[in-house]
């Protein structure tokens, strides 16, 4: 009885220590875990789940444009709530070579169709794509490509970083060519907000923001040194006056 009457007075007194609040925050963070389905380890403690790694779909180093984000524009439909439309250039069509944001299987290629005119409707369904299968529900697709410039093959496994084809002018675009990246789910096409993982996109959250640049970090595993493909219009050097006549030479000064 002393021995049962000791261990009571030593339960009443732990729960005299425990504070109200650590109590709320135990239950909310269950009521969390229970909510969110987290699948549990052999102790019964919830396991989170590791984001998965997607990197901005282009060379490691290299900066492009965000033309448009998420939930604007032309992106605020099923397929595509969650889409980026980037560039290197957003006053010209300017290719660049598309790599792959994550490891994968190539689901589908389309290549045969040509340039299209620029904000035509009517090449909705005349787009290049690739889409690559991430083997965990989601797929990422790939938009506007240029003929014939895919490089791997259906069916074909790739890594991130791989070489997948360059950009152009096809389907339905409006404005200098770009391409249209988006993750979807693999079997419904809906798109899905994954953030991606380069250092340079985590002051936006994951999450490019229109007209704005980024500095892709998909290396794959190699390192990289960061170079613009091109003097951004917006960051023109001034203009050089140059002299009127050979006597001005000496003279002649930039403002």
């Amino acid at each position: 009885m002393n021995r049962l009457a000791h261990s009571a007075r030593a339960r009443a007194g732990l729960l005299r220590r425990v504070r109200p609040q650590d109590l709320r925050i135990a239950v909310l963070l269950l009521a969390v875990a229970v909510q969110a389905g987290l699948p549990a380890l052999p102790g019964g403690e919830p396991q989170v789940q590791a984001a998965p790694a997607v990197y901005l779909p282009w060379q490691g180093g290299l900066r492009m444009f965000t033309l448009q984000g998420q939930n604007q524009g032309t992106h605020l439909s099923f397929t595509s709530k969650f889409a980026y439309d980037f560039t290197p250039d957003p006053f010209k069509s300017t290719p660049f070579q598309v790599r792959a944001a994550r490891e994968g299987r190539v689901l589908k290629v389309i290549q045969e169709f040509g340039e299209s005119p620029d904000c035509n409707p009517a090449f909705n369904n005349q787009t290049n794509l690739v889409v690559v299968d991430h083997g965990d529900g989601t797929s990422a697709l790939y938009l506007h490509l240029a003929r014939n410039s895919v490089i791997p093959t259906a069916g074909a496994q790739v890594r991130q970083g791989d070489p997948l084809a360059m950009t152009a002018h096809t389907g339905f675009v409006c404005g200098p060519a770009h391409l249209h990246f988006t993750l979807i789910d693999s079997k419904t096409w809906e798109s899905r907000d994954v953030p991606f993982i380069d250092p340079e996109t985590q002051k936006d959250g994951g999450r490019p923001k229109s007209d704005k640049w980024y500095i892709s970090a998909n290396d794959g595993g190699r390192s990289y040194r960061v170079a613009l493909p091109f003097t951004p219009r917006r960051a023109r050097p001034a203009p050089v006056f140059l002299p009127a006549t050979p006597q001005d030479a000496g003279n002649a000064r930039a403002p």
